[in-house]
């Protein structure tokens, strides 16, 4: 595990995030692919700035496509509203054999600010969050959240920690 704090905001936290994950690389397993690992990820802090507003981002792991509905009502059952969904750029060639044939789709969720406290907002979302995990059970959507704050959002995946910035091509 490592960590990068900076005062400034932007790209050059995330770059060096993204170094000190490659430097960890002797930390995870690799599948005899090469490229398939036993998981790698990086947590950022939501980029409202590139957004362009206040924003909540739904991080979407999705083998279903009925999963995305799912999220929907229970960020609606919260009171708040999922404006947008944005189909996450990726990289399969960076990917192993074995990684792309279990790979779901991801998808980044865009949940508009509801003008409440900024800490009210953060536990509604994480209320959100795990509505949509038990409904996503109980009708048997296969889904995963890794994410769903208006702080922070998680790029992950089951890949070497030196191959997630060649797969997320954000």
């Amino acid at each position: 595990m490592g960590f990068v704090s900076t005062p400034e905001l932007g790209h050059e936290a995330v770059a060096l995030g993204v170094r000190a994950l490659a430097r960890l690389a002797h930390r995870g397993g690799l599948d005899a692919d090469g490229k398939s690992g036993d998981g790698a990820g990086l947590l950022i802090q939501v980029p409202q700035r590139l957004l362009g507003g206040a924003y909540g981002v739904v991080a979407l792991f999705e083998w279903d496509e009925r999963a995305r509905q799912v999220v929907e009502d229970a960020v609606a059952a919260g009171g708040m509203h999922l404006v947008a969904w944005r189909e996450v750029p990726i990289d399969l060639d960076s990917l192993g054999e074995r990684a792309r044939e279990t790979m779901p789709a991801i998808w980044h969720g865009l949940v508009e600010d509801p003008a409440i406290d900024g800490d009210e907002w953060e536990h509604r979302l994480y209320l959100a969050r795990r509505r949509a995990e038990k409904s996503a059970e109980s009708q048997g959507v296969r889904m995963y959240i890794p994410s769903c704050s208006s702080r922070t959002l998680v790029y992950k995946g089951l890949m070497a920690g030196t191959r997630l910035a060649d797969f997320y091509l954000d």
